[in-house]
């Protein structure tokens, strides 16, 4: 039998695969980063190493990311796992322009008896309600809940992504399927896509 702590594990590696992780993200060194003041090498003095960096003509994007669970209920069918982020989005001379901090909340539990289920549902004729120039993030929060995660782009514009975790109770294995969506300034879904992951444990 697969202990109830084994799909948070899960979850938090889903996140993890694609972003790393690293300590707690600590509110009041992050309030001393100010939008068009700060430099990207003062913030990482103050923040220390990001979990991810990537740059685009001269545009540069660091994250920081932190994962863990944080609760139980009382006969231990349901675990509560958090995850925090830290966007930092500097331009060509290295002057931070924009910040985005973000924290997701995932209730694990077991449903149907054999399995367990976590996430929105991301099936095929769920999909198919998301029409691109047309659906709002308040429209994709109505009909999915709220992102797993929300991360800047280079434009400064928000990716937005929901997780869906699959796993029978004799597996040893976890199926994870991503939705990522890309919005535009006026916060309307401009593209998404899909992608399905198996996780062994």
């Amino acid at each position: 039998m697969i202990r109830h702590d084994l799909l948070t594990v899960t979850v938090v590696a889903a996140i993890a695969l694609l972003l790393g992780c690293s300590g707690p993200i600590d509110p009041a060194k992050v309030s001393r980063i100010l939008p068009g003041r700060t430099t990207l090498a003062e913030a990482r003095r103050i923040l220390g190493k990001p979990d991810s960096q990537l740059g685009s003509q001269g545009y540069i994007l660091v994250r920081y990311f932190s994962a863990q669970e944080t609760g139980r209920d009382r006969i231990g069918r349901q675990s509560v796992s958090t995850a925090s982020s830290l966007d930092l989005l500097s331009d060509t001379n290295g002057i931070i322009q924009k910040i985005h901090r973000y924290e997701s909340t995932a209730h694990l539990q077991a449903r149907h008896g054999s399995q367990r289920i976590t996430g929105p549902d991301l099936s095929e004729e769920s999909l198919k309600r998301i029409h691109t120039g047309k659906t709002t993030a308040v429209q994709m929060s109505e009909m999915f809940g709220a992102p797993s995660e929300e991360l800047l782009g280079f434009a400064g514009t928000l990716l937005r992504r929901w997780v869906e975790i699959k796993q029978d109770n004799i597996s040893v294995t976890a199926v994870i399927l991503f939705l990522e969506t890309e919005f535009d300034e006026q916060d309307v879904v401009s593209s998404f896509s899909t992608e399905q992951q198996l996780i062994l444990h």
